[in-house]
């Protein structure tokens, strides 16, 4: 080292080889990481193969390009949750590996992306009372594992599709790519609306049938012929079971039952086997509900009461004793609330 005076001084440098830092793993490392949003950009976590790379202690710095290692700019601040571009960004990151004792080193992590198995799946209806079969096709997508989820969070099935599906919500299907990419997809299982019969007005044997629905409502009394008015008359006596659907319907008919009664005006107590007893029959179209009859002597004496939600029958008796041959007042009153009122004639042997 000399000045303009020409004074000058000398020095020694000792130059020595280093020690390379040995890899685990030296690269260049695949990461190859699923496209959520198939849309060619993911962030993705660099730092996954630190241990990979090497195992003791060590910094890592991440670039986007090698002369910016040499050169120690642009280094990415965020590696654990890099944005990959895969049409426009680089293709190759650079990580420079420093440990205490050794030269640096560096490794190259090549950036690819993969196809996530996207779809949607449409909402699926069924019938009251009914179920139905999810079967979609999604043959194309190179599908290897599927995980269907009921409205609970239920694991229900873990095949192709799912059966008999009779509760509805909102379901849940997760399904794995032969290239191990997954997607969960949300999907809506839902009941057809049908037409609720919220009453069957009963005067004599006609019958008004009245129903609900945000359709229009067909009604029939033998679910094959249907018509739009609600009202049927001179009915036959006995059940009668009343259809009620939408125009065009998805589902079968909504049905309810209303009786048309006969009551006989007589029978004969005699023990011939013949109209012994006084029956009013088919009283379980009320679905449970009991209907009541009462029977009064000409002087307004009770002398019979039943009730029963199925089947009344009088065998003429009263405490165990047949009643005198005469006519006798009733007051029936049905589940539905009708009441009828009249003369049996009771005919003894008497």
């Amino acid at each position: 080292v000399e000045n303009i005076p020409g004074c000058f001084d000398t020095a020694f440098i000792d130059f020595k080889l280093g020690t390379k830092i040995t890899f685990n793993n030296g690269g260049p490392i695949l990461l190859n990481a699923c496209d959520a949003g198939n849309n060619g950009e993911e962030n993705v976590n660099l730092t996954q193969f630190e241990k990979d790379i090497f195992s003791g202690s060590a910094s890592f710095e991440y670039y986007p390009t090698f002369s910016d290692l040499n050169d120690g700019t642009n280094k990415i601040a965020a590696p654990t949750n890099y944005l990959f571009k895969e049409n426009s960004g680089p293709q190759k990151i650079f990580v420079k590996v420093n440990t205490a004792g050794f030269c640096p080193g560096f490794v190259e992590i090549n950036l690819k992306l993969k196809k996530t198995p996207m779809f949607t799946l449409p909402d699926y209806y069924f019938c009251p009372e009914g179920f139905v079969d999810i079967k979609p096709d999604l043959s194309a997508l190179g599908l290897i594992a599927f995980e269907w989820k009921n409205p609970a969070g239920e694991i229900v099935s873990t095949t192709k599709g799912l059966k008999l599906v009779k509760t509805a919500g909102i379901y849940t299907l997760k399904v794995t790519a032969s290239n191990n990419c997954k997607f969960t997809t949300e999907f809506n299982v839902k009941v057809y609306e049908v037409p609720v019969i919220t009453n069957l007005m009963a005067s004599g044997n006609s019958y008004t049938v009245i129903a609900t629905g945000s359709k229009k409502i067909l009604y029939s009394i033998d679910g094959i012929n249907y018509q739009e008015t609600n009202a049927f008359y001179n009915l036959p006596y006995g059940v009668i079971t009343f259809y009620v659907k939408f125009e065009g319907a998805d589902c079968a008919a909504v049905i309810k039952k209303g009786l048309v009664l006969n009551i006989k005006n007589a029978f004969t107590p005699n023990d011939d086997g013949i109209n012994d007893t006084w029956v009013i029959d088919d009283l379980n179209v009320f679905d449970g509900e009991k209907t009541n009859i009462k029977v009064f002597n000409r002087f307004k004496e009770k002398v019979f009461e039943q009730e029963s939600a199925s089947r009344l029958e009088w065998n003429g008796q009263t405490l165990s004793r047949v009643v005198p041959t005469d006519s006798y007042w009733y007051v029936l009153t049905l589940a539905d609330g009708r009441v009828f009122t009249g003369w049996v004639l009771v005919k003894n042997r008497n």
